[in-house]
């Protein structure tokens, strides 16, 4: 069951697939780099003008081989989409129904399908999450367990940020309750990928952080404002994709009851039974900080990352009988399918021939901006 739901997923992100604008920022950068100008936008400006410095990495690899910048990005999130749903499925959830239910869930997201493509850091994103979730939820609590989840928490942070919000406190906690057999050693050797980037960054740039980092957060709008607009962010997701956000605040919910029968079933080790609800804070802290910032213009491209992690955990718990998880999963089929931004819709919607693609709020449907030129 597992297997084919990957696959369905898979399938529906391919028909989906597409690139933004935003993409050829860095797609520019990756250019310039295996050209040997350097990770730079314009050859004689050192400016770091991408936010994901591992996803530029990454890309580059590929890139330097081809020299195509459009399917080889793509194809890159193909690859990294049906990874890091097959560690979900087969390694965190706790079973194949559950498992299967997840990946049900991230298949019917329309933001989760869309920005599997679209040729920004979100498939890697997700893919490192799968990481630390493994070794966030492995079976006995040991020293080694800080290693693989500190490098793991590292990649998040290159690859998004502010996507090192999900996984704080859980790695917070792992540190801690490690702390009997030093692992400071082997949390200073998992940090190291982000300490080196973070010297780099200020050796080569001049600046710890990307330039959009000093521009969008310091814009001098009113927090009030921003964080009207960061709930617009939200409302409009519901609406339009109601199973991302949905899904997400249910399983944070459920999380939460970290003392009832379930989540004492499914707890695989005593680490199983107090992670959740600390991968669930670090949800719900992310979210703040999205509604914090004001949200964004593109259309669940924030959501993403903190769906994955919720689906994740909804994966970990015993939800009683396969007759009951087939009947949630039916359930998730039907308000997927009739979703306004149904993922079995793979043209753009349109009306009297103009798309649908930006509310009142400047909030966008990026996919069907693009759709029709990429």
């Amino acid at each position: 069951m597992p297997l084919a739901a990957i696959t369905a997923l898979v399938g529906i992100v391919v028909a989906r697939s597409w690139l933004c604008d935003d993409a050829y920022i860095t797609l520019r950068t990756v250019d310039n780099l295996v050209n040997g100008f350097g990770a730079r936008w314009n050859v004689l400006d050192r400016v770091q003008t991408f936010t994901h410095p591992l996803w530029m990495i990454l890309l580059a690899i590929p890139y330097g081989v081809t020299r195509e910048p459009y399917f080889t990005t793509v194809v890159l999130g193909w690859i990294l989409t049906a990874a890091a749903c097959a560690v979900l499925a087969l390694r965190v959830a706790a079973g194949p129904t559950t498992g299967t239910l997840a990946v049900a869930i991230l298949a019917l997201s329309a933001a989760f399908t869309d920005y599997s493509t679209g040729g920004l850091e979100n498939p890697l994103t997700h893919a490192m999450l799968a990481v630390f979730l493994v070794a966030a939820f492995a079976p006995e609590l040991r020293g080694g367990s800080v290693l693989p989840a500190t490098i793991a928490a590292s990649l998040v942070a290159l690859s998004r940020p502010d996507a090192v919000l999900l996984v704080a406190p859980a790695l917070a906690v792992i540190v801690y309750r490690a702390r009997s057999v030093r692992p400071s050693v082997r949390l200073v050797l998992g940090a190291l990928p982000l300490v080196a980037w973070g010297a780099f960054s200020v050796v080569y740039y001049g600046f710890p952080w990307p330039n959009t980092a000093y521009a969008k957060l310091g814009t001098g709008i009113p927090a009030g404002e921003l964080a009207l607009q960061g709930t617009r962010y939200l409302l409009e997701s519901l609406r339009n994709d109601p199973l991302t956000l949905g899904a997400t605040t249910v399983s944070v919910v459920l999380a939460a009851r970290r003392g009832d029968a379930i989540e004492r079933a499914v707890a695989a080790g005593a680490q199983a039974y107090w992670v959740c609800p600390l991968v669930a804070a670090g949800i719900a802290l992310y979210l703040v900080w999205v509604v914090k910032i004001g949200g964004d213009f593109m259309s669940g491209r924030f959501l993403t990352a903190p769906l994955f992690v919720a689906v994740a955990l909804l994966a970990r718990r015993r939800l009683g009988s396969r007759r009951a998880v087939t009947t949630m999963l039916a359930g998730v089929i039907a308000i997927g399918v009739v979703a306004p931004r149904a993922t079995w819709r793979v043209g753009s919607r349109t009306a009297a021939g103009r798309p649908l693609a930006v509310d009142v709020h400047g909030i966008a449907d990026e996919r069907t901006v693009y759709l029709n030129s990429t």
